[in-house]
């Protein structure tokens, strides 16, 4: 289930960033290698900590306070 919605995903964005590119005629490729060596980096660390270091229950709870703080960020700048 995980392989098929990380396929999905994948194409998915391609298919986003291939419009955008199209659409807007240039890209910054720094900004775009910072990025894609950003989220390499992310999949790489995600990956190592859910299957060696952390339980599912610990992982859902730091994506949670994650979500919390990204929320709580949201609504401090609204104020």
């Amino acid at each position: 289930m995980a392989a098929t919605t990380a396929l999905v995903v994948f194409f998915s964005s391609l298919s986003g960033f291939l419009t955008y590119w199209g659409g807007m005629g240039a890209l910054d490729w720094k900004l775009l290698g910072v990025v894609s060596i950003s989220a390499i980096a992310g999949g790489w660390l995600g990956t190592h900590l859910m299957h060696f270091k952390m339980s599912s229950e610990q992982v859902k709870k730091v994506i949670g306070v994650i979500l919390y703080l990204i929320a709580l960020k949201m609504v401090l700048k609204v104020l």
